[in-house]
């Protein structure tokens, strides 16, 4: 019985800790998921604004001349404009625009690089973006793609703060784009939240009846520009 009293009470000391690690692991996904959202937005700008800059200004149809034979035509050239490409091109696509994955760095040494780290960046903010974990991005046959390689830049190169300068060269990047820039000026933003209840007892979280009853909890929010540029994300403990 006193073993038993002891493990519970070693347990329970254990709790918060285990709260807080979850809470940042929680963080670092939001984030991820934030960054990649941005890469894929950039992209898409980018392409709309190619479009745009290569055609003349458009005219809006009525439906019955939706089915008349220039526009089918004209539906199919910019069907052939929007290719389907998988997630991973499309990061290492804009990551070859903008070098934002040059922003992580290792968490002791500053500058050291490694062959085609990149790719490994890439593929773990995949992973973690989709909370897929690591295993289907493993390849044994690619260098930066084995477990080892993945497991070891997810734990020196992947943290807020990197994740933080990367996502900041997104959004200058897609600044300099003529179509963010008719969309505004970059100086309004808009801000939206998610609640999330924090089951256990810790320093991290805050009461809040209106959200929580009688638990606690913290505010995730996210701030976007009128160019739409996710530019911040911040965590409100109330």
């Amino acid at each position: 019985m006193s073993r038993k009293t002891n493990r519970d009470h070693a347990l329970n000391k254990q709790r918060p800790k285990l709260a807080a690690i979850a809470l940042l692991v929680a963080i670092s996904l939001l984030v991820a998921i934030a960054l990649l959202v941005a890469i894929a937005l950039l992209a898409a700008i980018a392409l709309l604004a190619a479009i745009a800059s290569s055609t003349p200004r458009p005219i809006l149809l009525t439906s019955e001349k939706m089915s008349e034979p220039s526009v089918i035509s004209l539906k199919e050239q910019v069907s052939e404009l929007l290719p389907r490409v998988d997630l991973p091109e499309v990061l290492l696509e804009v990551n070859s625009w903008t070098g934002f994955a040059e922003e992580f760095t290792h968490i002791s040494e500053g500058n050291a690089r490694v062959e085609d780290l990149s790719i490994s960046v890439c593929a773990i903010l995949l992973a973690q973006a989709c909370n897929i974990g690591l295993e289907p991005l493993i390849r044994s046959d690619v260098p930066a793609l084995t477990r080892g390689r993945l497991s070891w830049v997810q734990q020196n190169y992947l943290r807020q703060e990197t994740l933080i300068r990367a996502n900041a060269k997104l959004v200058e990047a897609q600044t300099g784009i003529p179509l963010a820039e008719a969309w505004g000026g970059g100086e309004v933003a808009c801000a939206d939240g998610l609640r999330f209840t924090v089951p256990v007892r810790t320093l991290n979280a805050r009461p809040n009846s209106k959200y929580f009853g009688v638990g606690r909890g913290i505010t995730y929010y996210n701030f976007t520009s009128d160019q739409f540029t996710g530019f911040m994300e911040h965590f409100n403990l109330v």
